[in-house]
């Protein structure tokens, strides 16, 4: 069964450009006007709540500028692929996007920073039951993705195993 949304319809003057450009666009993608105005304001939407929890981390941050996890827990958060579970490449374009690369991953800077990262992901692998050399492309890749030596995110991933978290 098919879920509903209540709608309200409300007015707006636009300027008559503007109109053009939003039909002109509705029509490449196949919507109505109103789908597509619709789409375009909940994607705003949420990049504005996106924007103030950003704002709010950073104020965090400026406040205690070694401590950068609830960033670090809010990304991790982010990370969800359409399942709903932890996806190691979201993360990685996610830490990009925030600017949460490099140094705010370093272990010697931030040492529960990549750890938080990985143990989601090792928890997310092991579920799963990815083989060794797709966990192991996959560290490559973040490791890359988030500017960090490969044998830093490696030696935190071996560290890790040997917990057994």
């Amino acid at each position: 069964m098919e879920e509903r949304t209540q709608s309200t319809k409300f007015g707006i003057a636009l300027p008559k450009n503007v109109v053009n450009e939003i039909e002109a666009q509705a029509k490449k993608l196949g919507m109505t006007r109103s789908e597509y105005i619709a789409k375009v304001l909940t994607g705003e939407l949420r990049n504005t709540r996106e924007r103030v929890v950003v704002a709010a981390l950073k104020a965090s941050k400026l406040r205690n500028p070694n401590d950068n996890l609830p960033y670090i827990q809010k990304l991790v958060e982010d990370s969800r692929d359409w399942l709903g579970s932890f996806d190691i490449e979201t993360c990685t374009s996610q830490a990009r996007e925030r600017l949460l690369v490099g140094d705010e991953l370093d272990p010697r800077n931030n040492p529960a920073a990549l750890r938080t990262i990985l143990r989601k992901y090792k928890e997310q692998s092991d579920y799963w039951g990815y083989a060794a050399d797709k966990r192991l492309t996959d560290l490559r890749k973040f490791a890359e993705g988030v500017d960090l030596k490969e044998n830093v995110v490696l030696r935190v991933w071996d560290e890790l195993l040997k917990e057994g978290s």
